[in-house]
């Protein structure tokens, strides 16, 4: 894809016409720059290189002839980078009139997988675009700076509703976007203007609808599985019909959402894109996002100082044995732990988030409950792992006080995370109601939860 812009400083046009193959010559081609019915994206990528060497070839017999002196002295005086003879770049334009999206969606995708590549690959890039104006521009701006401007459109138009852009155009759009930052063009203000709007869309839903925790964290691993550049060349999604409906196949990211659900989805996975583009423009760290951090997350054989801890004896029933063990309730965590050998200190068996906790009591028992905990991995995208529990207490009122403390401390953990999103949302504090207002610090020990303090156990030596 990179070829077409080293041509650009190589002597001998008309022999390396000849030398590129008589197929794509033979190849039916529309003005737009692609062939009328495409096979593949490749085929797709040999004709614009085609039609490009093609209009070089008549930019230059239309050109008048200079001296064979001029352009041997003119690459005798270069420095470090190619000094470029062109008044106009065809390619250029192409791409410009192909990011036009009133015009047509469906060449969008494959004109930005062609930019992508040529500004990774090719070094003289940034001059070509930042040093020559666009001919055709009123205002005779750089190519950059056009560049940014339909790229800018874009993605006002994917927080608009109905949507007509994919996830996948978005993200290649950002990358480029991040290339124009960082080889001069302004873009931070306009990029903070879009993804304003894209925030006042998500605060709606942040108060109506009821799974938007769920579905904020799970699209959080989804923007960890988004394809690479070098797999979207191979994909036929590219350059097929864009679909609206799951029936076709294609996952959200590349294709346009249908009903109420996945427009939340898409909008959440836009704002995504969005704020991981702004914090890399920033030069900072993401500090907010994932809501629980790993480090705030008990793992199973960590050892916890239980000391003035609040404690429920039970005992774990499995298939194979019954195990004696005391729960524990955290901010964002059920723990269950083990004595250890020092005094006041417990190894953790089991630990699960307290948001994703479903609590059922068998009938035939008041004592026994029965836990069920759906774990994420971030480390593995999309395993799901399912944990059961079944945990019978001393007498009915041990029972029933656990209860109460997991659906208290379920409701806290989801109203703590919640909250964080709304300030990640830029959203004001009250904005959302807490069902604790009475103990809103965090740090302050809540009745009817256990305080555990997490340091790690001295060595043995020590008295």
């Amino acid at each position: 894809m990179a070829e077409v812009f080293s041509l650009l400083k190589i002597e001998g046009l008309e022999r390396l016409t000849k030398e590129m193959g008589e197929w794509a010559c033979s190849q039916v081609i529309t003005s737009s720059g692609f062939m009328s019915k495409p096979a593949n994206l490749q085929q797709q990528l040999d004709a614009q290189r085609e039609i490009a060497i093609r209009e070089l070839n008549q930019s230059n017999l239309k050109s008048s002839p200079s001296s064979e002196a001029e352009p041997e002295a003119a690459t005798e005086n270069r420095v470090g980078s190619p000094i470029y003879e062109f008044e106009n770049f065809p390619l250029l334009d192409s791409c410009l009139k192909a990011l036009e999206t009133e015009r047509n969606y469906l060449n969008v995708l494959p004109t930005l997988l062609f930019i992508n590549s040529m500004v990774s690959n090719l070094n003289d890039t940034s001059q070509l675009m930042m040093n020559h104006e666009n001919p055709a521009d009123p205002e005779r701006r750089s190519y950059a700076k056009c560049f940014f401007e339909k790229l800018i459109r874009l993605l006002q138009k994917s927080s608009s509703k109905p949507t007509s852009i994919r996830l996948i155009t978005v993200s290649l759009a950002c990358n480029i976007i991040e290339w124009l930052n960082q080889n001069g063009v302004d873009v931070m203000e306009e990029i903070l203007k879009v993804s304003q709007v894209v925030k006042t869309n998500l605060s709606i839903p942040l108060r109506q609808e009821e799974l938007f925790l769920e579905v904020f964290e799970d699209e959080w691993l989804t923007l960890k599985k988004f394809p690479k550049t070098t797999q979207l060349l191979a994909d036929t999604s590219v350059i097929s019909e864009i679909s609206q409906t799951p029936m076709s196949g294609q996952v959200l990211i590349k294709r346009l959402p249908c009903g109420a659900d996945e427009q939340l989805q898409y909008e959440i996975l836009l704002f995504f894109l969005l704020r991981q583009l702004s914090i890399k423009l920033k030069n900072e760290q993401d500090v907010e996002l994932p809501l629980a951090c790993p480090n705030q997350l008990q793992k199973v054989g960590a050892k916890l100082d239980l000391n003035n801890a609040e404690l429920i004896g039970c005992t774990v029933t499995t298939n194979d044995s019954s195990d004696r063990r005391f729960m524990v309730v955290d901010t964002y965590q059920i723990i269950l732990v083990e004595p250890d050998s020092k005094l006041g200190w417990g190894k953790v068996t089991f630990a699960g988030q307290l948001q994703d906790l479903e609590i059922e009591q068998l009938s035939q028992d008041e004592r026994t409950l029965v836990i069920t905990v759906r774990q994420s991995f971030l480390n593995l995208i999309f395993e799901i792992k399912i944990e059961f529990q079944k945990l019978t207490f001393d007498d009915h009122i041990r029972s029933l006080t656990a209860r109460q403390r997991l659906t208290k401390g379920r409701l806290r953990a989801r109203h703590l995370k919640l909250q964080k999103i709304s300030a990640v949302l830029d959203l004001p504090a009250n904005f959302l109601q807490d069902p604790f207002a009475s103990s809103s610090n965090c740090s302050i020990h809540r009745p009817g939860h256990a305080k555990v303090v997490k340091n790690q156990p001295r060595s043995s030596n020590s008295s």
